[in-house]
């Protein structure tokens, strides 16, 4: 629905994202660290997407919210990817689950980037004052760093496990007005427009 404008949420969303059956403990889960991947979090920054003039109140927490998620899930991958892991898989089961934990904090990572780079764009666009609007600009420049650098880690999963990466580079290269930053961006979709056949992202 964030980015298939076809794809619409409605009221049966928000029942079908309610908790169902008994609570679970999960320390590990990406999800528990971060207000921005609960469903119905994901619902509305949708719904901020598709109409932002009524939503700007909306819009202003759901970006401080990401910001303060961000770094904890970065610090989290930081401490996934300084791991040793085991060089054979799938015939480890413990390389397999390593694996598994790290494709779900680089997906919950990518995801968070370009859903603030989106965001970020749109409160740009409401014209704020010069402070904000350059503190916006930096932080565009400091998303498709990261966006690029997440590009390449998650490149031996290419394609399937790599492919929610393109969607947030086409986001951050349309976010920034940066024409080096632009350009590296250009160079890493290219590249992953070998992965399939007909594939034209830039």
């Amino acid at each position: 629905s964030i980015t298939n404008p076809k794809a619409r949420l409605g009221p049966w969303f928000q029942r079908f994202a309610e908790p169902h059956g008994p609570a679970r403990l999960s320390t590990s889960d990406v999800v528990s660290m971060s207000q921005t991947l609960k469903p119905h979090s994901l619902a509305k920054i949708a719904d901020y997407i598709r109409n932002p003039r009524p939503n700007r109140f909306g819009i202003d927490v759901a970006y401080r919210d990401i910001r303060i998620d961000i770094p904890r899930i970065k610090q989290r991958l930081a401490e996934i990817e300084s791991l040793d892991s085991p060089e054979e898989v799938p015939q480890n089961l413990l390389s397999l689950d390593y694996l598994k934990m790290l494709f779900r904090y680089q997906v919950a990572y990518g995801m968070m980037i370009q859903f603030a780079t989106i965001l970020s764009y749109i409160l740009r666009a409401f014209n704020p004052p010069n402070a904000q609007l350059n503190e916006l600009h930096e932080t565009s420049l400091f998303f498709a760093d990261e966006l690029v650098s997440l590009a390449r880690k998650t490149a031996p999963f290419r394609p399937l496990g790599a492919s929610f990466i393109v969607q947030a580079l086409c986001a951050a290269w349309a976010a920034t007005e940066d024409s080096a930053r632009q350009a590296e961006i250009e160079v890493v979709l290219k590249d992953y427009e070998t992965d399939l056949p007909n594939a034209n992202y830039v």
